[in-house]
């Protein structure tokens, strides 16, 4: 295990699997619609999320936690965890919700203290001013990374800068 991941906290129900590592499927005995095996399905969908959202959900945690390699092995303790979960991710409304619930709490579960923000904003909208603002990406695609509608992301960054702006 590397440095990086031994710092993570002992309490997470999961491997940290490598950058280039696969994270498996658990077995299926169904069939999605057409004949396809369940699990070609679910693996070629699961392989389609973390190729979208794997450096993402790495520059968000980097960003939380101040350290690329950290953000790195919790992206992919976030992956594998929701690779467990992927049957029960498909059948909710937004995967990536699912997933941004994932590695958001592991970022929590990882933050060393000391290192939270001088100005404490709730959780998500915190996240919208990190997606925005420290990692750049437009608000569609913060919306996207986060599972929400855009008026919904919308909604908690101008909360979130209304807060910043007081506090000033």
């Amino acid at each position: 295990m590397s440095e990086s991941a031994a710092q993570l906290p002992a309490s997470l129900p999961h491997p940290i699997r490598p950058l280039s590592g696969r994270h498996s499927l658990p077995p299926s005995s169904g069939t999605e619609r057409g004949g396809a095996p369940a699990t070609a399905v679910a693996r070629l969908s699961y392989e389609a999320f973390c190729a979208r959202y794997r450096r993402l959900y790495a520059r968000y945690a980097a960003a939380r936690l101040h350290h690329a390699d950290e953000g790195a092995s919790v992206a992919e303790a976030a992956l594998s965890c929701l690779a467990r979960r992927w049957p029960e991710a498909l059948a909710c409304e937004s995967p990536a919700a699912v997933g941004w619930k994932t590695v958001t709490g592991i970022v929590e579960a990882s933050v060393r203290p000391g290192t939270r923000p001088a100005v404490r904003l709730p959780g998500r909208q915190a996240d919208t001013v990190i997606l925005r603002h420290r990692l750049g990406l437009p608000a569609e695609t913060a919306a996207e990374v986060m599972g929400i509608s855009r008026s919904e992301f919308s909604t908690l960054h101008q909360a979130a800068l209304r807060t910043l702006s007081q506090d000033l």
